[in-house]
């Protein structure tokens, strides 16, 4: 999985506590889905 640190980066946060959830998402999605990050930033992001 992606560290932590690249997420905050793609989701375009440097707010942490806003950041570490969308970590966690994106680690739950990846490991459910097998989508890795592209779906759930894309939901941030936009």
């Amino acid at each position: 999985m992606e560290s932590p640190d690249i997420v905050v980066r793609l989701a375009g946060m440097a707010d942490a506590d806003f950041a570490l959830p969308i970590a966690a998402e994106l680690e739950a999605s990846a490991n459910v889905r097998g989508t890795g990050i592209a779906l759930p930033v894309y939901r941030y992001v936009i």
